[in-house]
């Protein structure tokens, strides 16, 4: 799975990305790979992630006021 984008986001918009079921946090990623894409957020889910729901994940992003 990986990365998730989170288009029409910016990345200075984001607050947190978080499970919604659990709470957990979610970082972003801006390796070098991601850089090529600047106006795309990528939420980094792993490279082998244990989501919370194996058919219908929700991530909640959270943006600053």
């Amino acid at each position: 799975m990986g990365a998730v984008p989170l288009t029409g986001v910016k990345r200075e918009e984001v607050g947190a990305i978080r499970y919604l079921a659990t709470g957990a946090e979610i970082p972003t990623i801006s390796d070098w790979v991601y850089s090529n894409y600047p106006d795309i957020v990528f939420a980094q889910l792993g490279g082998d992630p244990v989501l919370p729901d194996p058919v219908d994940t929700v991530i909640e992003v959270v943006l600053k006021e």
